[in-house]
Formats: C-alpha cells, structure tokens, sequence
C-alpha cells in the first residue's frame, strides 16, 4: 500500500499543472452547490413563516373562496373572495362562540421622503390590515411602541422596520388604492413567532379606518374565531348564505405553511437544477483531464506493471491521486461557497429579481455535503480513465503515443442516430398532436442523440472544413482540423458543456421572445394611446381614482381611459376578467373585432380574447366565479384579437355594471392616455413620486413586454453563466493539454520552420472549431426546442413563434470570441514550444 501512496503522491506532484484548470472546475462546481445550499437555507429558515403563533390562539376562520392562486415562485396574501360583515354577525350569534374579529385587507405600502418603498412589498405589492387591538385573535403583536387607534397613525412589521431603518414617532406617506395620506408610525410589530409576514410588507391600520383607507367595501379579508371545534358546523350553516367557507386554526395554518412550502420549493428546485448543470460541467471537465492525462502518462503506468505493480495497485494509485486533487479542490470550493452565495444575492439584487430575496445560512450541511458530492463526482469522472490504465499492458511502455478511439465505435454511431430519429419523431409527434410532453421528450432525445454522436459529428466537421481551415490559416488550419479528429470524444465532450449551456440560454431567450411576440404584436396593433400610466406590483390594481382623477386634469391630455382588472374562476382555472368604459376606451384601443364590438357589452354579454376561446364560440355559456365569490352566468357576445401585455392581463371583458358589482378592490391595472407627443414629463408630475404606478410612452410599455418572464430569464442568464464559464475553462483545459500532449509535434513543426505565430494560431482556431461546433448546435437546439412548444402549446402566452435572431447571433459570436480569447494562454505556450526538448524521446 505505501508503493500506491508514493506512486499516486508522485502522479498528484508531477501533474500539478495539468490539475490546476481540473481543481477550478471542481472549486466551481462545489463551491455553486454549497452556495445554493446556504441560500436554500435561507429559504427554509422562511417556512417558519410565524403563521402558527400568529393563529395559536384562533380556533375557526371563516374566509371566501380562493380566487387567485399563487404564481410559480411567488406568494399573494390576499387571494381568496372576501366575506361580508353581515356574515361577523352571524358568526357571533353562534353558540359556543365566544369572540370573534374581523381582518380586513388591501394593497398599502409605506414611502420614505426619498420614494423609497419601506420593506419588501413581495409580488402582491404590500398589504395593509386592520390592528385588532389587544385581542387574543390579533395576528401581530407589538414590540414597540403603541398599536394604531386614530386617524393618521400606523404600525409597521419588524422585518420592514429594521431592514429600512424606520423608527416610532417617524413620518412617512402611506400609499393605497384611495390615495396617498401622511402618516407616523406608532407601533412596532411582529407577526406571530416571525418578523413579519412571509414574502410582504405589513401595515397595520387603525380598525375604523382601514375600510376607508384600502378603498374597500364593507367587507373582511377573514373572520377569525374563538369557539370550540365542535361549534364548527354551525359557523359553516351561519356563514354559507354568504358564499363563505370555515376551516379550523390548524387546517388553515396548515395550508398557508403548504402554499409558502410550494412557493420556496419552485426556488429551491430553480437553484438546485443549475447546481447539477455546473456540476455535470465540472464532471466532464475533469473527466477530460484526467483521461487525458492518463493518456499521457500510459508509457509510465505500464512501465509500473512492467516492474510487479499489479492492476489494483496502478488503479488504486490513480484513484487516490484522483481523491487528493478532488478533497482539496472540494475543501476550497465549499469554503468558497460562503463568497459565491453573497456574489450570487448581489447578482439578484442588480437584476431586481425578487424570486430569491432571502439569506445565506451556512451550516455543517452546505458546507460538508457540497465538499463530499465534489470529492465522489471527481472519482467517478477519474473511474474511466484509471480503469483503462490499470488495464495497460506492459509492453505499452515501448509505444512513443497513445490514440484514443473510444469515441469512434460503431454502437455509439448506431445509438446516437437512433436517438436523433427517436427524437425528431417525438417533436413532430408533439407538435402536430399539440402535446407540449412529447415535444420535450423529443427535445431531448435530439440533445442526448447529439452527445452520444458527438465524437462522429466533431470528426465529420474536422473532415468537412479542413479545406476552409486550410485557406483561413494556412497549413496550421489543416493541422487543427486533423488535431480535433484525432481525438474525437475529448473534443465532443468539451463542446457537449458548452452546447448545453448555449441551448439553455437560447431557449430561454426565444422562449421571452416568442411569449412577447404573442402579446406585444396585438398590443402594439391595438394600442392607439401614446402614454400608459400602470401599476408596478403585478398582482395589485392600484392605479388609484386619484391618479386618474390627476392625469385626466393635466394640461394637454385629451383622453384618459381606464382598464379595470380581477381574478375571476372558470370551470376551476383562473382567469383574469376587466372591463372598459366604452365611450372612452374606444379611442384609445383598437381591439379587432372579430365578431361584436364594444357595444355588446350589455347585461351578461362578455368579449373573450381569440386565444383565449377554448373552443367556445359566440352565444355559448359561461358560468364565473366573481372576485367577490359569487357565481354569475354570462355568454360570449364578443371575439376580440388585440389584447393587453402580461400574465395579468384580462383576456375576457365584462359589462362595467357586472364587473363593478363585484369588484373587490378599488383601482385600474392600466390608464390609457392620449396627449401630444411632449407630454410625458407633465404626466409624470401628476403622479408625481407614486411609487405604486409606472408612467411609460405606450412604445416603451409594449416595448418591456412580460416583466415577470423577463424577470426569471434574468434569473436563467445569470445562473447559466456558471455553467457557460465552466465550458470556456473546458475549452482552455482542452487545448492546454493539446498542448502538451503534442509537444513533440509542435516541436517538428517548428523545427522544420513552422513560424510561432502559426502554432498560436493553429491552437486558437482550433479552439474556435470546437467552441463554433458547441455553440451553433447549442443555439438550433435551444430554438428548435422553443419552435416545437409554441407549436405544441396551447397557451395564448405562447400563441406565436419569434426567432431573436440578433440576439441569438450575438450570444454565438460572444461565445466563439471568448472561447477563442481564453486559449490565449495555451496558444502561448505552444507558440514558445522548445524545439530540441519537444523532439526528443523520454
């Protein structure tokens, strides 16, 4: 056994400088995995989201239907129907009932002197509830200060208090759907066991004054109860006239707890997915270096067999070298995991990306669990190769080269083009059976087919462009073409990295692409305003009547019209319903009427966007479940084409009289404005520094399309770029071994009067070839993949396909040009190869 540890001590000390580019690959990759584990940690410290010890004491609640639900990512707090207060009264008739309270709820933020917004307001856009006082059913309880009682006063959750510096006794502008009104906070709170309420902002509002305030009618978010569980039953008799549901404490705190669970595991799981790409990147990079350096080193390995080593000794000394080279890297990578996580938030922070705002938790776990996945990816990658040598046989010692002709087999030609085939029939099968599964299993079938082929396809293209290569770089392009088929698997694997993290980024781009596209071209055919005025949270409608009533009065606007917006259930999904005001909508939007007009919308007639018909035509039934919880049967009267930009945007119109009725918050999604061209900056005065609405020319606000997909393809950019750079190391670690496992070559080469300047160029396009091969493949997979789900979806976000083919022919171009620019180093090298040294023999 000491024999295997001198020998693989000796391997690890001799080949430091091949390992260096392997121990970056695996710091990377560890270090990326312990920082999504520390993030992850963060999140999960947010599941104690405080909902249990805020509802300890409350045994019933009364609530309405769940309307709109929870995107992917993101938590609204208010999302189901409200209760009437006639339904509190009954509740408190109830025997066994011994208290009862009532929540109300709406969207308010708090504004610094600056505009700031205090807190993080989440996706709803911060919520403002009624304080109710000293009873035991109040969710909050104070910290500091005093609870508010009277007009002008307000509580704060701790979270957004400490996080903004905001003290009792400081005045601030308190912003709802009713306006904006100068407050001071009076009280400090925190939400049951927590800072604050998971993923929002709390403002707390005196209990007589938040019906007015929140705009709201005279309803309740909840009624929370104190009662024994056997009373139950009777509570649900009381409240169903008024189409209200009952749960008890721990039912409730159980779904909250479920819903903020689901939100955090779309986060965790979005993080987790690129620490695999990063680590299947790392994977095969130093599988390359290691098989190549095992390659280098066969003479050695089988000169050792020559002298007694046996097969288990030379495989348990390159595995142990394999082990040194990956603890060490694995330590560093999960020490650097704590930099990479505050790195990573920075990133988020710069990209405004709400979806992970949480903190590091660094822990045995996230720093130990990275440390050993890194240890045991780096043996397994290093298997391979060190099976291989222990297999050597001795008389391999007398051989001046090894070749490697693992990636030339015919099973693997037959195994990828079976893949191809599989995988082109599967896309086809999905987009003309408009199933969006097979078009991805299809999708990756061609992905997989590419891999596993890509050795044959690497020495195709070397064949195919050694003509091209020759006349753009003279005889050295000739050699790099023949330098990539000589070894083939190596280099397919290299750009197989690169070519994933290019299809990532590519789908992701044409996917934004394609999604605005389909909104953006109606929007931007129907919009006939040349301002929008709209709301900044995505799910809250606050373009208050005040910040109508101010930009309808600014000189020189001529019109301004309204788009109201709610949630409203159909057959169980969600779907967003607004309304118009006719008289005025219709000169600021061209709808496209494919059958009706805005006239149709009279009594239950409703105007339902093409995309979103389902079949349906006009004259057929619908029957809704309205904000408020009721039920109402309406018919298609209307077909319109030109709808409006977002997730959130209405894609069925009601009657102003229906909507209205049974609107549950006060304030339009959009305020369409029509004045001259010069009339941006008075507009923006009107609103003057109302955080809560954005003010855009109407270009602009096409122009940005869906702000929530472009938020999380932000996201995907800057995860992806780990795994990109990843390959550019490949890329670099390739052509530096090339480099010494040719050096003999190169020093004949130069010995029979190659110039340097040639050699540097031969490795540099050589490194374009293989960059060029991974990128191109990558982009047409990413694209084909996007094609194939629009074709196959039956979304109307994705009704229609849009190629980037700008943005994707520069992300190509950056990719060659970097890959390119970091072979600087081993084109340097091969530029300065020492010519007696290289030619002669070891």
């Amino acid at each position: 056994m000491s024999a295997v540890v001198r020998l693989a001590a000796r391997g690890a000390w001799a080949n430091r400088g091949r390992s260096v580019l392997t121990v970056l690959a695996v710091v990377l990759s560890v270090g990326f995995m312990s920082a999504v584990l520390m993030l992850s940690g963060g999140l999960s410290s947010q599941a104690d989201s405080g909902v249990a010890a805020a509802y300890a004491k409350v045994s019933l609640v009364v609530h309405g239907e769940k309307i709109l639900s929870n995107p992917p990512g993101e938590f609204i707090t208010q999302s189901g129907a409200p209760v009437s207060a006639a339904a509190l009264s009954a509740v408190k008739a109830v025997p066994g009932v011994t208290e009862a309270e009532g929540l109300r709820s709406g969207y308010a933020v708090l504004e610094q002197s600056d505009g700031k917004v205090v807190g993080n307001p989440g996706t709803g856009g911060g919520v403002g509830q009624s304080w109710l006082g000293s009873s035991p059913l109040n969710p909050y309880r104070l910290v500091s200060g005093q609870g508010p009682t009277s007009d002008g006063q307000v509580a704060l959750d701790q979270a957004a208090a400490t996080s903004a510096g905001v003290s009792v006794g400081q005045k601030l502008t308190l912003v709802t759907s009713t306006g904006r009104h100068q407050v001071t906070v009076v009280g400090i709170v925190d939400y049951g066991s927590a800072a604050g309420p998971f993923d929002t902002t709390a403002v707390l509002l005196p209990a007589e004054q938040a019906q007015s305030l929140l705009g709201i009618s005279d309803v309740y978010d909840q009624i929370l109860v104190s009662a024994p569980q056997s009373a139950m039953s009777a509570v649900a008799t009381a409240v169903s006239p008024f189409n209200a549901q009952v749960q008890s404490g721990a039912t409730w705190v159980a779904a909250e707890n479920s819903a903020i669970d689901t939100t955090l595991s779309f986060e965790r799981d979005f993080l987790y997915g690129f620490a695999l790409v990063a680590l299947a990147a790392g994977g095969t990079l130093i599988s390359n270096t290691f098989t190549v350096t095992i390659a280098q080193r066969t003479r050695e390995l089988a000169l050792a067999r020559a002298l007694g080593a046996t097969t288990r000794q030379v495989l348990a000394a390159v595995l142990a070298e394999a082990a040194a080279v990956g603890l060490v890297a694995s330590v560093v990578g999960a020490a650097v995991g704590v930099g990479a996580a505050a790195l990573i938030r920075a990133v988020f922070s710069l990209l405004h990306l709400t979806l992970f705002d949480t903190h590091a938790v660094v822990s045995i776990s996230s720093l130990a669990l990275p440390a050993a996945i890194g240890v045991a990816v780096t043996l397994l990658a290093a298997l391979m190769p060190a099976l291989r040598a222990s297999r050597a046989a001795p008389i391999a010692a007398l051989r001046e080269q090894q070749v490697d002709e693992s990636g030339r087999s015919r099973g693997r030609a037959v195994t990828g083009v079976v893949l191809l085939i599989l995988g082109a029939v599967g896309m086809a099968a999905g987009v003309s059976g408009k199933s969006a599964g097979l078009s991805v299993l299809g999708l990756a079938g061609l992905m997989f087919g590419v891999v596993i082929a890509g050795p044959l396809l690497i020495a195709a293209l070397a064949r195919a462009v050694a003509g091209l290569m020759r006349r753009l770089a003279g005889p050295p392009g000739l050699l790099s073409g023949r330098a990539l088929a000589r070894n083939p698997r190596r280099s397919a694997a290299t750009a197989g990295v690169l070519m994933i993290g290019v299809m990532l980024v590519s789908f992701m781009a044409t996917v934004v692409a394609s999604m605005n596209a389909a909104t953006g071209s109606s929007a931007a055919t129907g919009n006939e305003a040349q301002y929008v005025v709209s709301t900044a949270a995505p799910w809250q409608w606050q373009v208050s009547e005040d910040v109508i009533s101010r930009v309808s009065s600014t000189p020189g606007v001529t019109s301004a019209a309204a788009l109201y917006a709610a949630p409203v259930l159909d057959q169980g999904s969600m779907i967003m319903a607004g309304t118009v005001d006719p008289a005025q909508f219709s000169s600021v939007w061209n709808f496209g009427w494919s059958s009706g007009s805005l006239a149709s919308l009279t009594g239950d007639q409703i105007a339902v966007q093409n995309t979103a018909l389902q079949g349906r035509h006009v004259g057929d039934s619908i029957t809704l479940t309205m904000a408020d919880g009721t039920r109402q049967t309406v018919r298609i009267g209307a077909v319109y084409t030109n709808g409006f930009v977002g997730f959130d945007a209405p894609t069925y119109l009601l009657p102003p009289d229906l909507f209205h009725a049974h609107a549950t918050q006060p304030g339009a999604e959009l305020l369409l404005v029509d004045a001259p061209h010069s009339s941006l900056s008075q507009i923006s005065a009107a609103v003057g520094g109302d955080q809560s609405v954005n003010v855009q020319t109407a270009a602009a606000w096409i122009g940005q399309g869906n702000t929530k997909v472009a938020e999380v393809a932000n996201l995907f950019y800057a995860l992806d770029a780990l795994a990109v750079f990843i390959a550019f190391v490949g890329v670099t670690n390739t052509m530096a071994l090339a480099v010494r496992e040719r050096r003999r070559e190169l020093g004949i080469l130069r010995a029979v009067g190659t110039l340097p300047q040639q050699l540097g160029r031969m490795i540099s396009v050589e490194a374009a070839v293989l960059a060029a091969y991974g990128t191109v493949v990558g982009v047409v997979l990413g694209a084909l993949g996007t094609w194939a789900m629009v074709k196959s979806s039956t979304s109307s976000d994705l009704s229609r396909f849009q190629l980037p083919a700008g943005q994707l022919g520069l992300i190509a171009g950056a990719a060659i040009v970097v890959a390119v620019a970091l072979t600087a180093i081993p084109a340097r090298i091969a530029r300065r190869s020492p010519v007696l040294q290289a030619i002669t023999t070891e």
